[in-house]
């Protein structure tokens, strides 16, 4: 039996799925974020507790992903880039407004119903029809980690993105180093 593998969008079709995402909800934009800028599996993203990424009035420019959320139960730590850092901003600012309380062993994703965790179910669902409304395809949340972690296999090494990854075997790493259709095409236009 074949498994499906995972897409790799585009940096035009990420640009498209961020602003729709963001035009609608800044939850969900953060949640499309995780995935594309640090490459978090789908459970590590809805494990995230307000005390994982704020304190003290401040976001933090990196967060330890807690060995509670990892496969591999191992915890590992990842850099916030700019842009998710903004969205963070955006998001605990908006939960403030809303009246929401900011303990740091709150879920940082809720339902829209209030105070319970977001499910990994409505995860896919939020990304899957933001993709088909966005870009007229089929996208799950682990498309959005592996879309990152194919574009940092071509910018670094193997063992890099085994441990930004949180992979527990380099085997688990190597499906990022086989070319795809762009690489070969690139390979083809240098000739």
């Amino acid at each position: 039996m074949s498994r499906r593998v995972p897409r790799v969008i585009t940096h035009e079709e990420e640009i498209t799925l961020l602003q729709h995402l963001k035009a609608n909800s800044i939850r969900d934009h953060t949640l499309a974020l995780f995935g594309l800028k640090m490459g978090l599996r789908a459970g590590e993203i809805i494990g995230l507790d307000i005390g994982d990424v704020f304190h003290a009035g401040q976001v933090f420019h990196e967060i330890e992903i807690r060995s509670t959320t990892t496969k591999t139960k191992k915890p590992r730590w990842g850099y916030v880039v700019p842009e998710l850092h903004q969205a963070l901003e955006h998001l605990i600012k908006k939960k403030r407004s809303n009246g929401q309380g900011l303990n740091p062993q709150d879920p940082l994703f809720c339902s829209s119903a209030g105070q319970k965790r977001l499910s990994i179910r409505r995860f896919q669902q939020i990304i899957r029809g933001a993709a088909q409304q966005a870009l007229s395809c089929h996208l799950k949340p682990h498309d959005l980690r592996h879309t990152f972690a194919t574009r940092m296999m071509r910018k670094t090494n193997a063992r890099i993105v085994q441990e930004v990854l949180g992979h527990a075997s380099i085997k688990s790493t190597q499906i990022y180093t086989h070319p795809n259709g762009q690489d070969l095409k690139e390979a083809y236009e240098t000739l």
